[in-house]
């Protein structure tokens, strides 16, 4: 099965940090309305969800968490 940065995000709700914190907070958010796209551009669903959803002080936690994720599946940032 693919890890998606949505059930990765999701297993980090127990951190103490910015990204323990940004994973609680967009733990409820419906992804459901999401636009479709030809390509699926998983970062840019995300930055977009963060802009909408997300208050200014998550924008520095999900660069953070996106690097992060990007290094559990094995890419460098």
């Amino acid at each position: 099965m693919k890890m998606t940065f949505r059930s990765w995000l999701l297993q980090q709700q127990s951190r103490a940090d910015r990204v323990g914190k940004l994973a609680r907070a967009l733990s409820t958010v419906d992804y459901s309305h999401t636009p479709a796209r030809r390509k699926d551009d998983e970062h840019k669903k995300w930055a977009d969800i963060i802009t909408r959803q997300g208050k200014p002080e998550h924008i520095q936690a999900f660069n953070r968490a996106w690097n992060e994720y990007l290094a559990a599946k094995g890419y460098d940032s």
